[in-house]
């Protein structure tokens, strides 16, 4: 496992991206966003196997360009908040899986380590 002792899941619409949804490289907040939604440098959709983004990355960050095109980096995550009676809770032998039902996503990130092994990035 992950170490985190359950599993987690989106349910498909469950993901909810506004103007201020960013997209940054391993989560760090004090970095300048590598693209934004309400810039429309950032863009979301929903496909049946997951909800994807693109990102028109800044000219200067040749660095990040590369890295994905190496797949050097080839994994995404995201942070997001909650709403109120957002998820819902199986619990059984095999362990326990939590289904976000309802959240905002706040970033996405480029990441080296993914939290989730389904979570990639393409060049």
């Amino acid at each position: 496992g992950n170490g985190r002792g359950f599993r987690e899941k989106f349910a498909p619409g469950a993901a909810k991206v506004d103007d201020l949804t960013v997209m940054y490289m391993q989560h760090d907040q004090q970095g300048i966003p590598l693209g934004r939604v309400g810039a429309g440098t950032l863009r979301f959709r929903e496909e049946p196997d997951g909800l994807k983004f693109e990102a028109d990355l800044p000219e200067s960050r040749q660095d990040v360009r590369e890295a994905v095109a190496r797949r050097d980096l080839i994994a995404a995550s995201v942070g997001f908040i909650l709403d109120e009676d957002g998820d819902s809770w199986v619990h059984s032998r095999s362990g326990s899986v939590r289904t976000v039902r309802a959240a905002r996503i706040i970033e996405v990130s480029l990441v080296s380590v993914p939290g989730y092994p389904d979570a990639t990035v393409e060049g």
